[in-house]
């Protein structure tokens, strides 16, 4: 009698385990498969040599723009793992659009002068094939935004728009950089269009 206590017991307890064990089977198939799906978009192999071009502008931003080209191009050439060529020697082109240039006033003093801005920038970039003649990825929205307080007496933090504009097309470059040669994951928050 006391035997067939002892096993209902251990058939109760066998019950929760069995439950687990079932839940992580329908659990990690489907880990699985969302992991194979923010697997990043690296760079196909027949693609070595890159032309980045120049950004459109939609803002009348020339200066910001060509900061911009040449910061990615240095990007570029400091990762040493593509080389950089003219449109009819590449394999791909970078192609970039600035979509959204906004300076807005914060904060003003007593005699309504500006005192606090922020400074929020939006670039769209896509990657041609020129072999394939096809669109391989596009990033939307990709963006920075930074604050600056014209009064500031921190040697760290960005006065003037030309110093907010310096942080932005850093980030931006590198992000650029990043998501051309290495890829990165679509839950990055950035809409990410993939043409196969």
């Amino acid at each position: 009698m006391k035997f067939k206590f002892l096993s209902l017991n251990f058939l109760k307890f066998l019950q929760p385990v069995k439950m687990l064990a079932l839940l992580l089977l329908i659990i990690f198939p489907a880990c699985m498969e969302y992991q194979e799906f923010l697997e990043p978009n690296i760079l196909p192999q027949h693609i070595k040599k890159i032309c980045i071009t120049k950004f459109k502008d939609n803002f009348d931003k020339n200066i910001f723009l060509d900061k911009l080209f040449f910061t990615i191009k240095d990007k570029f050439n400091q990762d040493n793992r593509i080389v950089l060529k003219e449109e009819k020697e590449a394999d791909a082109m970078l192609l970039g659009e600035l979509t959204r240039y906004i300076l807005q006033p914060l904060e003003y003093d007593s005699n309504k002068t500006v005192t606090r801005y922020m400074l929020w920038v939006w670039i769209n970039i896509s990657l041609y094939d020129n072999k394939t003649k096809r669109i391989l990825w596009t990033e939307e929205k990709l963006e920075k935004k930074i604050e600056f307080n014209t009064n500031s007496r921190n040697t760290l933090e960005p006065t003037t728009e030309t110093e907010a504009q310096d942080i932005i097309i850093d980030y931006l470059a590198e992000k650029v950089r990043i998501r051309t040669i290495d890829g990165w994951f679509r839950s990055s928050g950035v809409k990410d269009t993939v043409y196969l």
